[in-house]
């Protein structure tokens, strides 16, 4: 008789939440579809990409949000295929995760570092409120420390789900 490996309550769980969290980015990303080819479009989001004023990045942004919002919804679309796949035990799925965390954890950095870096450009010379109370930079430097103390704890849990999912006690539980 075949022995039956001991499903772990944690891949139970992460499935589940990944579930339920990429349900719901479905039918988030589907209204943000629909708002995109309807609401807008109008012609002042369309002048927003026209300002020369934005930052470079924000522009390209602008000028692709559509993609970047129907790349969002296919993305979550796979991840829910995937949490699936977690919980029913298949290896592609744990493999999955494991490619998705570590893109999360160079996003998550990229991320931080250009928000960053948007930050301090704002701060910069005429792009600075001439009014701006001098409380403005102390808010500034917190909200830089919140944002970094997210980072690094976003940072950790990715790379503690990680060594998870490559531990052999996991590995035994695929197929």
């Amino acid at each position: 008789m075949e022995q039956q490996t001991k499903r772990s309550s944690f891949i139970n769980v992460f499935a589940w939440i990944s579930i339920i969290f990429s349900g719901f980015g479905i039918l988030i990303g589907i209204m943000q579809n629909v708002m995109m080819q309807t609401v807008m479009k109008d012609a002042h989001f369309e002048q927003l990409t026209k300002d020369e004023n934005i930052p470079p990045l924000m522009k390209i942004m602008f000028e692709n949000f559509d993609i970047l919002v129907m790349g969002t919804l296919l993305i979550t679309i796979v991840v829910f295929i995937a949490s699936i796949g977690l919980l029913k035990r298949k290896n592609w799925a744990r493999l999955f995760f494991i490619v998705f965390l570590i893109l999360g954890v160079i996003w998550t950095v990229v991320g931080g570092v250009m928000q960053f870096s948007f930050m301090d450009s704002m701060m910069i010379g005429q792009n600075m409120p001439q009014d701006a109370p001098p409380e403005f930079q102390s808010m500034q430097n917190t909200m830089k420390i919140v944002s970094a103390v997210m980072m690094v704890a976003m940072v950790g849990l990715y790379l503690y789900l990680i060594k998870r999912l490559r531990s052999d006690e996991i590995k035994n539980e695929f197929v």
